[in-house]
């Protein structure tokens, strides 16, 4: 005589089911153990750069091994910084807009190790830089480059504000005014005279 389904244990529903799918070839899922996993420390590291305030890290980009980001230490502004991961590795790369001006670098970019951003520098408006790697390992400083010149743009008559900078298979695109076309796309190989 049968048993109604109600009467058969848990058990041996269970193994009956196994024992279909193994005759229909069927294998039934199961676990396997994973390598040995850490979890990460509960007190994460903390790097103050600005003690009067939040410092807004944002724009973070990989060059060479290094981390390149944009932060407010409440003293310089808006700057370009560099870390390694680490507290003593983190230091404001460059004062692009010396004093307490904000050089507010956007659309940072990798382009064959060279990092590509826009900056004010305080004197230009918002221009294209570059920083090579001999410029970052030793005295850095942002090279202003490819002044496209645009009409009174904001409080810089010769501001070209270039925005989407990207990769493109080792060369840089970008946007820029200037001051005769409009906004317009751009390209560069990191020098004036190949900024076009």
């Amino acid at each position: 005589m049968k048993k109604h389904r109600s009467q058969i244990s848990h058990q041996e529903r269970r193994r009956r089911q196994r024992q279909t799918l193994r005759q229909r070839g069927v294998r039934a899922l199961g676990l396997e153990s994973l390598e040995a996993r850490y979890a990460l420390s509960s007190v994460p590291i903390l790097v103050d750069l600005n003690a009067n305030g939040a410092s807004a890290p944002s724009d973070f980009i990989e060059v060479n091994g290094v981390t390149y980001f944009v932060a407010n230490n409440g003293v310089n502004g808006r700057e370009l910084w560099k870390t390694d991961g680490t507290p003593q590795g983190t230091t404001m790369l460059v004062d692009v807009n010396v004093g307490a001006g904000n050089s507010n670098p956007t659309n940072l970019v990798n382009v064959n190790g060279v990092l590509y951003f826009a900056a004010n520098d305080g004197t230009n408006g918002n221009e294209l830089c570059r920083m090579r790697q001999k410029l970052m390992l030793k005295s850095p400083k942002a090279e202003l480059f490819g002044v496209i010149h645009s009409v009174n743009y904001q409080n810089f008559p010769n501001s070209s504000n270039p925005t989407q900078l990207t990769n493109v298979a080792g060369t840089l695109f970008f946007t820029a005014r200037n001051g005769v076309a409009g906004v317009e796309l751009w390209t560069s190989d990191g020098t004036s005279a190949g900024t076009t």
